[in-house]
């Protein structure tokens, strides 16, 4: 089952909230100089030293560039991404807002207007996605390759619409394939999408186990897509263990709640640093985003 879907609207209602990054700056117009230097060192004036030593802690704060304050994203182990395979149709999107509420927990979000970028740009997925980005999420661009049948240049064409529709952080490369033979085809889009400019995340998802070739492929791979039921029994090759878990992607549908906490707890044990748990089932797991308990609920489990 690959990752292709037809969008579809979202029904389930969900408060915004406006994030803003906190920064802070300072100036002081027509201030007169309190320090002046010389070839022997700097001769303070109009303070005296113990003045000046009062003052100088509270203005070197003041005074440093402002900066964004970090999130707490790099101190987790695991992210939730998702398939974002539905269609942001009001403003703000409810389902898409719940979403980006999920940041920094939820880091990655694949865009999916028409099983690809479609054939004319869509302005509510524009929107969508200015305002993912400002919640913290990356949005990745769909596009299928058909284990490899595509010719390179209609693939490459979608990349280039996918970054100038949409402005997307990456794209992710549906219906990889496993064999060794194959990875060429992927390193070249690949080497596309880093030639670009701005962000350029490259997923590739062969759905299963891979050959360790196709590392150079991508930046994540995704390696299990399946039900949760199968989910249980996966075995991971070896090699695997010989990349950082920031490298494996996992989707897992049709799972309960109780099942949703198992399938995350055993990703926590498998090496992998991005996952998606939901009690959506085929035929499209991906148009529909899970909402009250269980998806905060998955998220807490995330964090562990």
């Amino acid at each position: 089952m690959s990752l292709v879907a037809e969008r579809a609207e979202a029904v389930v209602k969900a408060p915004t909230r406006d994030k803003f990054p906190l920064k802070f700056g300072f100036a002081m117009p027509n201030a007169r100089p309190m320090c002046t230097t010389t070839g022997s060192g700097v001769t303070i004036t109009g303070l005296s030293r113990t003045m000046w030593s009062l003052l100088l802690v509270p203005m070197v704060l003041v005074l440093l560039p402002a900066v964004d304050v970090p999130t707490a994203s790099a101190s987790l182990a695991m992210h939730v991404a998702v398939p974002a395979y539905f269609y942001p149709g009001s403003n703000p999107d409810p389902t898409w807002s719940r979403l980006g509420k999920g940041a920094p927990i939820a880091d990655l979000a694949v865009l999916n207007p028409a099983s690809g970028p479609g054939t004319s740009p869509d302005s509510n997925y524009s929107r969508q996605v200015v305002e993912a980005q400002r919640s913290g999420l990356a949005v990745i661009g769909y596009v299928d390759t058909a284990y490899a049948t595509r010719p390179l240049t209609d693939v490459k064409a979608e990349v280039e619409r996918h970054y100038q529709w949409y402005g997307v952080d990456g794209i992710f490369f549906d219906q990889a394939t496993t064999a060794p033979s194959y990875q060429p085809y992927f390193v070249e889009l690949f080497n596309d999408v880093k030639a670009r400019t701005g962000k350029r995340t490259v997923a590739i998802n062969p759905g299963t186990a891979t050959d360790e070739s196709y590392m150079a492929a991508a930046d994540i791979v995704l390696t299990f897509e399946g039900a949760y039921a199968d989910y249980r029994a996966r075995v991971a090759p070896a090699w695997e263990a010989r990349y950082s878990a920031e490298r494996f992607w996992h989707v897992v549908y049709d799972a309960s709640k109780v099942e949703m906490r198992r399938a995350v707890d055993l990703a926590h044990t498998r090496n992998v640093g991005h996952v998606y748990v939901t009690g959506d089932d085929l035929p499209n797991p991906w148009d529909t985003l899970p909402s009250g308990p269980y998806w905060s609920d998955e998220l807490a489990r995330i964090v562990g």
